[in-house]
């Protein structure tokens, strides 16, 4: 796996997410944070904690209940997620708010690549001889305002640490060493972004795309490739 990231200021202001890319652990943490960046260190340092200390022991005991639905790599990122709540609210919320979090956490197993996700960014698979496709998307609240592509201040729909409980996306996907990911934090995305061959959607070509469309959206943007 190897991981490369762009952001870009318009108008209005975007947080620059927390980035943890383990190479060797196959896994890649991004958070978002809302308020305090103290609250995003911590639950990265739980989520990571957490996800090395289970895959490596199997027996490792977990404070929530596993789904029988879901992966052995997609419910121990889920329970990361999980900890990872609990840590943030009780320790920056309980009292008062201090910190939201949007967070992307994936891991990939063999062929298997399995995401947490709760907010942006939103994710799309990057195939040879085909369209993105959407795996993981989420409107920004600041689009129940504008009934318009009318350029407004971004508004996350969904953050981690801010209730008791969540319920965030878990996502598999099999994938090949020619699949990528690109993952988007933009309040709307212009009809070229889906209109961008495969030979087009490298960083540049796709930051561009975006700025260009409204020079006054700012963004970030993410390209994990598996090969």
């Amino acid at each position: 796996m190897n991981f490369q990231e762009r952001s870009y200021n318009g108008k209005f202001s975007r947080p620059r997410p927390e980035i943890l890319f383990e190479e060797h652990a196959s896994l890649l943490i991004i958070i978002t944070p809302w308020g305090s960046r103290n609250g995003a260190k911590r639950a990265q340092r739980a989520i990571s904690e957490f996800f090395l200390a289970a895959r490596d022991d199997v027996e490792v005991t977990s404070p929530f209940q596993k789904l029988t639905c879901l992966s052995p790599t997609a419910n121990i990122l889920r329970v990361s997620a999980m900890l990872a709540n609990d840590v943030v609210y009780q320790e920056d919320n309980r009292s008062e708010y201090q910190s939201g979090l949007e967070i992307f956490i994936g891991a990939q197993t063999g062929h298997e690549f399995s995401y947490v996700q709760l907010g942006h960014p939103q994710v799309f698979l990057d195939r040879p001889n085909s369209q993105l496709l959407p795996t993981g998307c989420l409107t920004d609240l600041s689009l129940d305002f504008s009934p318009t592509q009318k350029s407004l201040a971004s508004l996350p729909n969904s953050l981690l640490g801010v209730y008791s409980t969540i319920a965030p996306t878990v996502r598999t996907l099999r994938v090949t060493d020619a699949d990528r990911l690109v993952l988007v934090s933009h309040n709307w995305l212009p009809t070229a972004f889906y209109s961008l061959a495969r030979d087009q959607r490298s960083l540049d070509t796709i930051s561009g795309t975006l700025a260009e469309a409204d020079a006054q959206e700012p963004f970030w943007l993410g390209q994990l490739t598996f090969g």
